[in-house]
């Protein structure tokens, strides 16, 4: 069966090299001269446009293969994720007997920066590295962190608080990171994948976690997206008891395992993954929560679908159509990621990014490598 699809993808790509007029693949030798501009540009755009469509066929004979069903996700989580590290968020001054000071700045730390050993030893919570801090009586301690992706090593000078007799760094800082994204597909084995994109920190680097915590989550209302403004959806967790566990954060997006499915979570909804091949530019659907936290479908347009043959973000470009939607939140909004498209009956991928010069059109991920993390 491979065999005879070779040979028939070979006589398809025969045939068009044979009926093709020549000036798409080259000009001729005694024509140069003459040929303006726009035709070597016409001829260019066809040829790479005809390479794309033999890359195609060739991507589509090596894709086809069965995949799973999953539960179609679509309604809102929580996220809350152990940092592996604890990242500094801004500088305080103690008081001392000498005055104010700011110990950590003093040294050259910077907002952003990852701070993961003190003294040689892994710290991945503020407790304790304010613990060791005070522990010292007033000794320097080694600070190892880590900026724009480079380890990098200081020495702060703890500072004597006089209000709470405390020595410290001077310096605010969170191990966790917490935020709202909408659930795209869960697993037989109650596995589930979200948001389609990696959480990542200011500088866009990919947040390196140690675990984290998923929650029932509820939107309480939008801010509309608008040309320039992304937009976002205004959420809150709806309960101080996790709901399941993370233990990746990848590039693929976020997953995890639920211990309790989400409250309206339809477990019966059953949805069959689609292959990348199988996706194309039309119609589609968004299955999305933008108000409380039961999700509703939501018209769109699969405006391009590119030929990828190994894992990659940004597999399609998605617009939104929906008249609802776009009066409540103006296309695609921070929160929406992860909810699902689907097309003719099947998930196809997940929106993932919006263009912030234009909300009503974002890029989505195709569902099939999603399901390879």
């Amino acid at each position: 069966m491979k065999r005879f699809n070779f040979v028939l993808i070979l006589c398809i790509l025969l045939f068009i090299f044979a009926v093709l007029p020549t000036n798409v693949f080259a000009l001729e030798a005694t024509d140069e001269a003459t040929v303006n501009e726009n035709s070597k540009q016409v001829a260019e755009e066809a040829s790479a446009d005809l390479l794309d469509d033999i890359k195609g066929l060739f991507v589509k004979q090596n894709q086809k293969q069965n995949l799973e069903e999953v539960v179609l996700g679509g309604v809102p989580i929580g996220i809350s994720l152990d940092n592996e590290g604890i990242e500094v968020i801004g500088f305080s001054e103690i008081i001392t007997q000498d005055g104010l000071k700011s110990p950590a700045a003093d040294a050259g730390l910077e907002v952003c920066d990852r701070i993961i050993k003190i003294n040689g030893e892994n710290v991945s919570k503020v407790k304790r590295l304010n613990e060791i801090a005070n522990s010292q009586n007033g000794k320097s301690v080694v600070v190892d962190y880590l900026r724009d992706g480079k380890q990098k090593r200081t020495q702060i000078l703890p500072q004597k608080d006089i209000l709470t007799e405390e020595y410290k760094l001077g310096l605010w800082a969170k191990d966790v990171s917490n935020g709202i994204g909408t659930l795209t597909f869960v697993r037989g084995n109650d596995y589930f994948g979200c948001l389609g994109h990696p959480i990542a920190d200011k500088n866009g680097e990919i947040i390196k976690i140690t675990g984290g915590k998923v929650y029932d989550c509820l939107i309480l209302g939008v801010n509309k997206g608008v040309k320039g403004d992304a937009g976002e959806l205004k959420g809150a967790f709806s309960g101080k008891t996790p709901i399941g566990t993370i233990y990746k954060n990848n590039k693929f997006g976020v997953y995890g395992k639920f211990e309790t499915m989400p409250e309206k979570l339809n477990s019966s909804q059953k949805v069959e993954v689609a292959n990348v091949c199988e996706v194309k530019p039309g119609k589609a659907q968004i299955y999305s929560t933008v108000e409380g936290n039961e999700p509703k479908f939501y018209d769109i347009e699969i405006v391009k679908v590119t030929n990828q043959s190994q894992k990659d973000d940004k597999g399609m470009v998605v617009r939104v159509v929906d008249k609802t939607l776009l009066e409540k939140t103006g296309g695609i909004v921070q929160g929406m990621s992860g909810s699902p498209i689907l097309q003719n009956g099947k998930l196809v991928g997940a929106v993932t990014h919006v263009f912030v010069n234009d909300p009503t059109q974002g890029f989505g991920m195709f569902a099939q490598w999603m399901l390879t993390e």
